[in-house]
């Protein structure tokens, strides 16, 4: 998809609870990536974002803090 090798995924649950902030669960959420701050703005990442749109923008904007830019993103369809 990506026209290189993945080397590495990693499968981090995303479930969100509706009785707390949202940015603090993305930060928890991108906290539980074992990647260190140097993999993390040397590495190319492709990101599988959550389904729900509120979250996704949060993951973007956190990830894009943490990387120095905006990760790839997979957009997957599902087909009948």
């Amino acid at each position: 998809m990506t026209g290189q090798n993945v080397d590495q995924v990693l499968d981090e649950k995303a479930d969100f609870d509706d009785t707390r902030p949202y940015a603090d669960q993305v930060c928890d959420l991108l906290d539980q990536v074992p990647l260190s701050a140097e993999e993390r703005q040397s590495l190319s990442v492709v990101v599988n974002l959550p389904s729900y749109a509120v979250i996704a923008a949060g993951v973007l904007a956190e990830l894009h803090g943490r990387i120095g830019h905006f990760p790839t993103v997979a957009w997957l369809i599902q087909t009948p």
